[in-house]
């Protein structure tokens, strides 16, 4: 697709990036942010606890585990995999369990958004999510764990 040159300014005037920029540069950036996203997703589904695992942590059967990711709205976070198994990102899960208010925040998330999503979502600092008492910001993770009131979580979690 080709811009004039007055389509060009407008979207300069703006703020747009890379609207100068020839279609090399632009199919580089591309590349490139095609082998960041390809890269982080397989690190996730490296680093994500099997069914196996999530049903020792949780002391259930595996059955159970299944259950809980395939119900709808589901009370797990559950990955599916191109082998059949299914894959649980670590970031809804504390040392004694699941975090707290999971099952909510679960139904908040719109169906289509993609898993890599939501986990950036859950692990990354959150400049909405500061506390008062120690200007501390958290992940969402983070601050569900902390006990703090889950509604800002929620509310942004609608909005993914």
């Amino acid at each position: 697709m080709v811009m004039s040159q007055h389509e060009k300014a407008i979207l300069l005037a703006g703020g747009a990036l890379g609207v100068d920029e020839d279609s090399e540069q632009l199919e580089q950036a591309r590349e490139a942010a095609i082998a960041q996203l390809t890269e982080e997703w397989q690190r996730l589904k490296k680093d994500a606890f099997e069914e196996a695992e999530v049903a020792d942590l949780l002391s259930i059967s595996r059955e159970k585990v299944g259950q809980l990711g395939n119900t709808q709205p589901p009370s797990l976070f559950m990955i599916p995999c191109e082998s059949g198994e299914s894959l649980f990102p670590k970031w809804q899960f504390q040392d004694d369990g699941l975090i707290p208010h999971l099952a909510n925040l679960l139904q908040a998330f719109r169906s289509e958004v993609h898993p890599l999503t939501v986990c950036r979502f859950m692990t990354m600092v959150n400049r909405d999510l500061e506390s008062a008492d120690v200007s501390v910001c958290y992940t969402p993770r983070d601050w569900l764990i902390r006990g703090f009131d889950p509604t800002p979580v929620m509310l942004m979690a609608v909005e993914v």
